[in-house]
């Protein structure tokens, strides 16, 4: 019987007197310190950030870029300062830093010295970032330097947006320009591929020329070999035609010598006439060969002169045909060829050549030889004859032998001068044979260097016709754009990428974001407030018998009672003073009761298990733990691993997470394991107290004297 009245007289003896009244009422009360008063003080702080002193310093000094002024900083703190998100005070850099460090001023943020010229740096050689300089201070709030990073990261976004879109358009403006600038480039090398077509026309006809020339030098060269053998063979006769003429004057002195002396030696004159006769027909038939030998050799050099005139022609031609190329390498080889063609008419077979010279003159000697040993109407071949015919006639046979020596002297002196031509022939010949050799060899070096510029000049050609077409399809993609289409892609390109966020638990505050956390902690608050004032357990029912399972539900009953209340109060009281509304009332308030009940029965277990006083301290300590543990205020993914092993064990886990579905609206699973979550720690709560009355059906004496005592 007694245990039946329990629950009723539990409560009934708080009605008796006012204190107790007030008592209960307070128990009811208290524990919208912990929900409400929490909630409404930092329902909205991020709302409120316009009234947050943040120092602005401006120490921008401005930038040239493109003969225009570029004051970043000023339009950036001027952006700041109309949109109001913080407190902006502008003021000097002491200041700033003097109003950081006492408090004035929770954080600073610099607009440094060279913003502008960062800004403006992508159209530099020096490309960088412009920096905002923020400066914090944690001993005016940590929170309010989160606060401070968190502003200045959308601060840091609105200028990025901003400068970011002035920068791009500075860009975008050369790259229009860079259009233009290709778009004439290409033009440029069009107009180089048709001038490059006709050098390279120009080039062939050039190689052709060298071409001709080099086969002329090698006939030049063929010839000279040809004359320089040929006068070998001609000193050879020469030489031997000097030996005979000396032996002819040494034969003529002595007939003079004889005839001068001896008068009486007529008849061995008339014999030596005689012999002389013979040998002078013998030389003039030799002087006859070798004045047709040297006729050929005339022709030889005649013709090599005019072979030789025709090369050098050619090459004044080339030479002429090279002048009107514009490379500088071309007007050089030109230069060279006539100072080439004018070496070879000085020193070769030309007209003024020494060599033409001396064949000449030796042409003409060995041509008088012969009609002096050949001709009767010639001195010698007149005096010859002449002694032949008067050999009776003394008188004129002196006279004829004196003319025949002075002959036969002229005639070895003629000798030797022919002698010593033909040697300056062969030096020449040889001369011109290895001059004739170092034309060829020009020529066929300039034959290549011809070869290779017409083949360069095709490689040219077709580099510069690639060239022309790039560069006009590199014009055709860049983009014309005019003023207000560069000034919307700048727009745009500054700022490519916006963030589209949606919430499925649709827009909530702060305060709003922590509501499940500080419910729960005022629902066991409230238990352990409960428990201060009610008895966990009727000792004198357990002591009469009563069932310890319907004991501990006895003495959970009028807690449970007074919970609910605390439950009522602390729903009602939070959405009449902050704006917060929860997708369903009843099911917070349902599921309010039930978090209720179970910190009831856990507070009711320790308070039973422990006793009144170590189990106050229990259920404190086990609050803590579970504040730490709930994933309450941070994911608890970023907590210690010993708390994210204790997460899944904690009741004010299931807890919060029912809170937040029923408060959002956002129903999954979890929302069906958060109520099987409560009511099994309920459940397994209520088992333990009964376990715990089970054994204090006996009585000892440390229940009659515990050692703390409440």
């Amino acid at each position: 019987m007694i245990a039946l009245l329990h629950t009723g007289t539990e409560l009934r003896r708080f009605g008796r007197l006012r204190m107790t009244k007030v008592a209960i009422a307070a128990i009811c009360i208290m524990p919208i310190l912990y929900s409400t008063l929490y909630l409404w003080s930092y329902w909205n702080p991020f709302g409120n950030l316009a009234n947050l002193p943040v120092a602005l310093v401006n120490s921008d000094r401005g930038a040239e870029v493109d003969g225009e002024r570029l004051d970043a900083g000023a339009e950036v703190a001027a952006g700041l300062r109309e949109d109001g998100s913080l407190r902006w005070a502008e003021v000097d850099h002491a200041a700033a830093m003097r109003g950081v460090h006492d408090g004035t001023y929770y954080f600073a943020v610099e607009l440094p010295g060279d913003f502008s010229e960062a800004v403006a740096s992508p159209m530099s050689d020096n490309p960088r970032q412009a920096t905002l300089n923020a400066v914090y201070n944690d001993a005016n709030g940590y929170l309010s330097t989160i606060i401070g990073e968190n502003a200045m990261r959308e601060v840091l976004n609105a200028v990025d947006s901003r400068i970011g879109a002035e920068a791009v358009d500075k860009l975008l403006v050369g790259m229009v320009d860079a259009g233009m600038g290709l778009s004439r480039a290409a033009e440029g090398a069009g107009e180089l591929d048709e001038g490059l077509g006709k050098l390279h026309e120009g080039s062939g006809e050039l190689v052709d020329g060298l071409t001709q020339a080099k086969d002329g030098t090698g006939r030049l060269a063929a010839g000279t070999g040809e004359l320089r053998s040929g006068v070998g063979e001609l000193a050879d006769g020469t030489s031997r035609l000097v030996e005979g003429t000396g032996e002819l004057t040494a034969g003529t002195g002595q007939l003079a010598a004889a005839v001068n002396s001896r008068a009486e030696g007529i008849a061995a004159l008339q014999s030596g006439a005689d012999r002389l006769r013979e040998g002078t027909a013998e030389l003039g038939a030799g002087a006859a060969r070798i004045d047709s030998g040297v006729g050929e050799l005339k022709s030889t050099v005649d013709s090599a002169a005019a072979a030789q005139s025709m090369g050098t022609a050619e090459i004044r031609r080339i030479a002429a045909g090279l002048r009107l190329l514009p490379d500088p390498a071309s007007r050089r080889a030109a230069a060279d060829l006539d100072a080439a063609a004018d070496r070879l008419d000085a020193l070769g077979v030309g007209p003024a050549s020494p060599l033409v010279a001396g064949v000449d003159a030796l042409a003409a000697g060995t041509g008088e030889l012969s009609r002096q040993l050949n001709d009767p109407a010639a001195e010698y071949r007149g005096g010859i004859e002449a002694l032949a015919a008067g050999t009776d006639q003394l008188g004129e046979l002196v006279d004829g032998v004196n003319r025949l020596d002075e002959g036969a002297n002229r005639l070895a002196a003629g000798a030797a001068e022919l002698d010593a031509g033909v040697g300056r022939l062969s030096a020449g010949a040889a001369e011109l044979d290895e001059g004739a050799t170092q034309l060829d060899d020009g020529a066929t070096r300039l034959l290549d260097g011809g070869r290779r510029l017409d083949a360069g000049l095709g490689t040219a050609r077709e580099g510069a016709h690639e060239l022309a077409t790039g560069l006009a399809e590199g014009a055709e993609q860049v983009p014309s754009w005019s003023e207000d289409e560069r000034r919307r892609v700048s727009t745009v390109m500054g700022g490519p990428v916006d963030v589209s966020s949606t919430n499925d638990a649709g827009d909530n505050s702060f305060g709003g974001g922590l509501a499940p956390f500080f419910f729960t902690l005022a629902l066991y608050i409230g238990g352990i407030i409960a428990f201060l004032l009610l008895r966990p357990l009727h000792r004198r029912a357990v002591s009469a018998g009563v069932p310890p399972l319907r004991a501990a539900i006895d003495g959970l009953v009028p807690a449970a009672v007074i919970g609910i209340a605390q439950t009522l109060v602390i729903f009602g009281t939070t959405m009449l003073v902050t704006p917060l509304r929860p997708a369903t009332v009843a099911g917070l308030a349902l599921f309010g009761i039930v978090v209720s009940v179970m910190f009831m029965a856990i507070n009711q277990m320790f308070n039973v298990a422990l006793g009144a006083g170590p189990g106050k301290v229990a259920a404190m300590a086990f609050l803590m733990i579970q504040v730490v543990s709930s994933g309450g205020l941070y994911p608890v993914e970023t907590q210690p691993t010993a708390l994210q092993w204790l997460h899944p064990l904690m009741p004010m886990t299931y807890a919060v997470q029912g809170l937040r579905q029923v408060l959002y609206g956002d129903y999954d699973p979890r929302m069906a394991g958060a109520v099987v979550a409560c009511l099994a720690v309920t459940a397994g709560a209520v088992a333990l107290t009964a376990l715990a009355a089970r054994r204090d059906r006996v009585w000892t004496m440390q229940r009659l004297h515990p050692p703390i005592a409440m």
